[in-house]
């Protein structure tokens, strides 16, 4: 749907608008990936963008500078003169505090932000009259594709992230998460059964595992149970059902998400002592608070920790440790977003297309979307009423 509406557009309107593109080297700990592929950024550049990209952006992802250059783009050497040549800014994740004294009213950013988890990062961005783009709140007819790339790479990441964390070497159980013939094999609970859930599940259900995904819409655990048929067992998301497969669980995988709210918590402390010792928990929702209580995050350098003999992991971007594969996921996603952006600018494209509309946060530092002002108390603007370009 979005790419038709985009080839539309892109033929029957005759109004063309190029802008500044800038690429940024990623500053959040731990952050490998990069916005744009090389390939996107020769056809922005065919069609009249000017694309900057910071000197060494890309080499954690595979793509040298030698790629970008080849592609048209323009490297400089510092996001001090990447964010003064450039107007739209195309990132990964949030902004840091380096990035924030760059900004001022002529920026537009695109990123992963969960502004209303950063309630002090939010009042600096509105401070510095920026505009700014959730990934996150990008939905068209209900799909939010932009997550749902870096979704679906978590949740088979958390499997693998699981697999690791059952090594002895760890402290888990010693388990290899694959069926063998002549062996039990290990069963995996899953709860959430959105992209990242059923990513996790699928990949369980591949690798042989015994399989119970939970999730309080009914249909959605309809669709997966067609879709997996009976090598998954599909349960309402409760305390009963928990308490009930708990003691059986090998593997804990938390996938629950709750648009602009903190993750609710599913298992509490007390449910966790009922898993085996050298169970391990892995909780994808630990952007937004994760969903297992006493949760804390964990980094890719340090991607577990022990507690009460149980294994836990909790890295918020884990789709960062494959950056190759993740970028060229991110890339396919926004591509058509960066696109429509440089054509018609954003007057016009919050007018036109839902998706864009939607993803607004900020509009030169006034709060346009609604959930994020009830979240920080902040006057809600008209999107309608303001002036954008």
């Amino acid at each position: 749907m979005i790419y038709a509406k985009l080839k539309y557009y892109l033929r029957k309107q005759d109004r063309v608008l190029t802008v500044e593109i800038g690429i940024p080297k990623e500053t959040d700990f731990g952050e490998t990936r990069i916005s744009l592929a090389p390939i996107s950024v020769r056809t922005l550049v065919e069609r009249g963008s000017e694309v900057f990209v910071e000197k060494g952006a890309g080499l954690k992802a595979g793509f040298p500078d030698d790629l970008y250059e080849d592609a048209g783009a323009k490297i400089l050497p510092s996001a001090e003169k990447l964010y003064a040549n450039s107007t739209l800014i195309v990132k990964v994740k949030e902004l840091a505090a380096v990035d924030l004294e760059l900004l001022n009213d002529k920026h537009i950013i695109l990123a992963f932000y969960y502004l209303f988890t950063k309630p002090d990062i939010t009042q600096k961005l509105m401070g510095t009259k920026a505009t700014c783009l959730a990934y996150e709140n990008v939905v068209e007819n209900g799909d939010a594709y932009v997550l749902r790339a870096m979704s679906e790479i978590c949740g088979k990441m958390a499997m693998q992230k699981a697999s690791e964390a059952q090594q002895f070497k760890n402290k888990g159980r010693g388990m290899l998460l694959s069926g063998l013939p002549g062996i039990d094999p290990p069963t995996v609970l899953v709860i959430g059964a959105g992209s990242a859930g059923y990513s996790a599940a699928e990949m369980a259900v591949s690798n042989g595992n015994r399989v119970f995904l939970f999730d309080r819409d009914h249909k959605r655990l309809e669709t997966v149970y067609r879709l997996l048929g009976p090598h998954i067992t599909t349960l309402p998301a409760s305390s009963y059902h928990f308490t009930r497969i708990l003691p059986k669980a090998d593997v804990v995988i938390g996938a629950v998400q709750k648009p602009y709210s903190l993750s609710p918590i599913v298992i509490t402390k007390e449910m966790l002592k009922l898993l085996k010792p050298g169970s391990v928990i892995v909780d994808l929702s630990i952007d937004q608070g994760g969903c297992i209580e006493t949760i804390r995050e964990t980094t890719h350098e340090s991607p577990f920790y022990n507690v009460n003999d149980l294994v836990f992991s909790a890295i918020p971007n884990l789709p960062a440790a494959v950056p190759h594969t993740s970028s060229l996921a991110l890339n396919g996603a926004i591509y058509s977003i960066v696109l429509r952006l440089a054509k018609y600018g954003l007057d016009y494209c919050v007018k036109h297309f839902e998706d864009i509309r939607n993803g607004m946060q900020l509009l030169h530092g006034r709060v346009v979307a609604k959930d994020l002002a009830s979240t920080m108390q902040e006057k809600l603007f008209n999107l309608d009423a303001l002036t954008l370009d």
